[in-house]
């Protein structure tokens, strides 16, 4: 602009009177959408500047109030779509066929093994998912303390729960095979050196 100013013939086109004459970074840009550093900076800042801040404050309030993820927001037949297009890659589990989902043990049968038996029936696998949901409204009692230690730990109360989840005579055979299957895994996790440790083996 100051070149057209000054020499019209050699410069013919006038600079845009909007263009900024200092260019602004995208870090630092960012920086001024953070109110209190746009508080310590605002009476420097032109009013072009102003304008596309707050353009860009009003479009991300505006994303914001129209994310499908808001159920107040949305139809009821966007709500349906949403609901039908959840998977992704992480809902993704590793399976071999023919052999079950590996389950997770809950750290309640960790700390009761170190002072008693957990008894079989604990491990079929809808007891153990009944552990992961549930373990912390399940009775306890306090143990003697382990070699080594002062104080005793909170352990699961085996014989009341047994009353819930059965005896180990009552399994059937295919029962008995689950839950033998399940228990293996449990003490081989429980080994340092794990499936190929002494404990496990």
């Amino acid at each position: 602009m100051l070149n057209h100013a000054l020499d019209p013939v050699t410069y013919t086109e006038a600079g845009s009177p909007t263009a900024s004459l200092i260019t602004i970074e995208p870090e630092d840009l960012a920086q001024l959408q953070i109110p209190s550093f746009f508080m310590s900076v605002h009476d420097y800042i032109y009013s072009s500047l102003a304008k596309k801040l707050m353009d860009e404050e009003l479009r991300e309030k505006e994303e914001k109030k129209w994310k499908t993820d808001d159920p107040a927001n949305v139809s009821p037949e966007q709500l349906r779509v949403s609901k039908r297009h959840c998977m992704g890659g992480t809902n993704q589990v590793e399976q071999v066929v023919r052999e079950p989902v590996p389950i997770k043990f809950s750290q309640t049968l960790y700390d009761t093994e170190l002072c008693a038996a957990v008894p079989l029936p604990f491990f079929l696998s809808k007891n153990l998912c009944t552990f992961i949901d549930e373990s912390a409204t399940f009775p306890t009692v306090k143990s003697n303390p382990l070699p080594g230690e002062t104080k005793g730990i909170y352990i699961l109360d085996v014989e009341k729960l047994s009353a819930r989840f059965g005896k180990e005579l009552l399994l059937s055979c295919s029962q008995w095979s689950e839950a033998a299957g399940n228990m293996w895994n449990f003490q081989a996790s429980r080994d340092k050196n794990g499936t190929e440790g002494d404990h496990a083996v």
